[in-house]
């Protein structure tokens, strides 16, 4: 993983020969010391060390943050919102057989953007306020 201070872009970290440190799927800055990356759980980095944050066995595809307390990730039948204190899973959204992979939010909406995994294949895209 690297990191551009808008000058220089230097080494942060790196996953070989550590499995899970952070994810590879998807990253976001929320702050400059604030970042979260997803994979298997979601991460979260202070600026010197990685924690996982969240876990529920399942993979996460994408995340996106109007704030640290206003965090969305997303994943095979799975809607996640972090408020600052709690993950909080979307029950109306679990279903496998739709891949939810990008989130956006401007701290008002969220627009989250999916596709069924059956044929014929179709797009999805959740709206709310």
């Amino acid at each position: 993983m690297e990191y551009y201070d808008g000058r220089t872009l230097t080494r942060l970290d790196s996953t070989i020969g550590v499995p899970e440190k952070f994810g590879t799927n998807d990253i976001l800055a929320v702050q400059p010391d604030v970042l979260y990356s997803v994979d298997l759980g979601v991460f979260q980095y202070n600026g010197q060390n990685w924690t996982k944050v969240f876990d529920n066995g399942s993979v996460i595809y994408g995340i996106e943050a109007f704030s640290t307390d206003n965090v969305f990730a997303v994943g095979p039948g799975i809607v996640l919102q972090f408020n600052g204190k709690d993950w909080y899973r979307y029950s109306q959204f679990t279903d496998t057989n739709v891949q939810y992979d990008k989130a956006w939010t401007n701290g008002e909406e969220v627009f989250i953007e999916g596709y069924t995994l059956s044929y014929p294949t179709k797009t999805i895209i959740l709206h709310g306020k």
